[in-house]
C-alpha cells in the first residue's frame, strides 16, 4: 500500500528522532572535523542528484561518534553517520 508524502515526512521524522535521542551524548558538534567532511561529501551528493523532487528538500547531517553504526540516510533529508 503506497504511503503519501506527508505520511513518509512523518515516519522520517519520528525515526529521526529516536535516533537523535539513542545517539545523544555521541552526536558530534557541527564544528568538528569529522562532521564538516561528512556534510561537504553530503553536500557535493546531493548537488550532483539533484532534480526536481529534491528542490524543497533541506537536509540535515549529524555525524555520530560510535562503533556500532557505519552511515544511515533517512529518506526525505536526513544524513546520520
Amino acid at each position: 500500500m503506497p504511503i503519501s508524502h506527508k505520511q513518509m515526512q512523518e515516519l522520517t521524522d519520528a525515526e529521526h528522532r529516536n535516533m537523535l535521542e539513542l545517539f545523544a551524548k555521541h552526536i558530534l558538534p557541527v564544528n568538528h572535523p569529522d562532521h564538516l567532511r561528512v556534510y561537504r561529501v553530503a553536500k557535493r551528493l546531493v548537488v550532483a542528484n539533484y532534480g526536481k523532487e529534491m528542490e524543497n528538500l533541506t537536509w540535515q547531517v549529524s555525524v555520530v561518534e560510535c562503533e556500532e553504526m557505519n552511515a544511515l540516510v533517512l529518506p526525505v533529508s536526513f544524513v546520520l553517520k
